[in-house]
């Protein structure tokens, strides 16, 4: 008889059965490229001269993938020592056979046969939902052996990874939104505000960082802070995927953001109080008035006793003239 254990791990089974069977038939449409997050980097093996794309690559391994503009880690194997291998994109094999166009790279083979470097996948090779080739020569001699890692590449946007800014002038603690379009679904973005005299593509030094999900489109938006304490300065917005093999901006681009000098708080004088000056009630004696009454009862008084003294000084005057 099946125990409850044995039970419940068969009946999981058959969940996880179902739940894959589900998501391949309702997953994505025919011709639509899946935009996944890529897989984990390889390392290149071959039986003969070969060349590859290690980094990223579609979750299902057979073939590389993203918007152009990705950063792909490219490596060749088994050519001569001390060669120059040349890469570039090609619609067909044929295209492949022709000379190398102005978008090829050269990579310098090593002591031990074996070459790699980066190679950002062209701006003008941009047909959505097309799967270009990457085509390799060294000295005219093409790959003879097939490696464990695809040398295709399918094009899932047209344009390369963009970040925007809704202002590009702020101050100190002002907040700007931050969006990006054409990345990886479910890829974790980091959004970093970085001193124009550093190096964009690492940004060791942000003043600010936040780290966002794209959703099903690739798109992104969030909400940034400049620092109360930031120095009025230009500025990069950048934004990288956590193994740089989507950035955004693209080499060469201009400063995005200026820190202007914080606004200075107004400093509030205080306003002098008025006192009011009581008024006398209706009817009653002035002060003033009272005062201006006593000066001239005493001129008077002064002028009366000089007239007095004179009219006395006069009689006597007179009297002594007389007979």
């Amino acid at each position: 008889m099946v125990s409850a254990q044995h039970a419940r791990l068969l009946t999981a089974l058959l969940a996880g059965l179902l739940i894959e069977l589900l998501a391949g038939l309702l997953g994505t449409p025919a011709g639509q490229a899946a935009r996944s997050s890529p897989a984990r980097p390889t390392i290149l093996t071959c039986a003969g001269p070969c060349v590859g794309i290690t980094h990223p690559r579609s979750s299902n391994n057979s073939v590389a993938e993203g918007p152009v503009g990705t950063h792909l880690t490219v490596e060749g194997a088994n050519w001569p020592s001390g060669s120059l291998l040349i890469v570039w994109p090609g619609v067909t094999q044929a295209a492949c056979a022709q000379p190398p166009t102005s978008d090829a790279k050269t990579l310098t083979v090593d002591s031990a046969g074996n070459a790699a470097g980066v190679y950002d996948w062209p701006t003008d090779t941009n047909q959505v939902g097309q799967t270009y080739m990457l085509c390799a020569s060294d000295n005219g001699k093409a790959p003879t052996a097939t490696a464990n890692a695809p040398n295709t590449f399918l094009v899932l946007a047209a344009q390369p990874p963009l970040i925007t800014a809704s202002a590009a002038l702020l101050a100190p603690g002002d907040s700007l939104v931050v969006s990006g379009q054409n990345w990886f679904t479910s890829l974790t973005v980091t959004i970093s505000i970085c001193p124009a005299a550093s190096d964009t593509g690492t940004c060791a030094s942000p003043i600010t960082s936040l780290q966002l999900s794209a959703d099903a489109n690739g798109n992104f938006q969030g909400q940034l802070m400049i620092p109360p304490d930031a120095s009025p300065n230009s500025y990069y917005l950048v934004a990288a995927n956590a193994d740089g093999t989507l950035t955004a901006p693209q080499a060469g681009a201009p400063v995005q953001i200026t820190v202007s000098e914080p606004t200075p708080t107004p400093t509030l004088t205080p306003t002098p109080t008025v006192t009011a000056t009581p008024k006398p009630a209706p009817g009653a004696p002035s002060s003033g008035g009272k005062g201006s009454t006593i000066f001239l009862v005493v001129v008077l008084g002064v002028f009366s006793l000089l007239f007095l003294v004179g009219g006395c000084i006069s009689m006597v005057v007179y009297l002594r003239a007389s007979p």
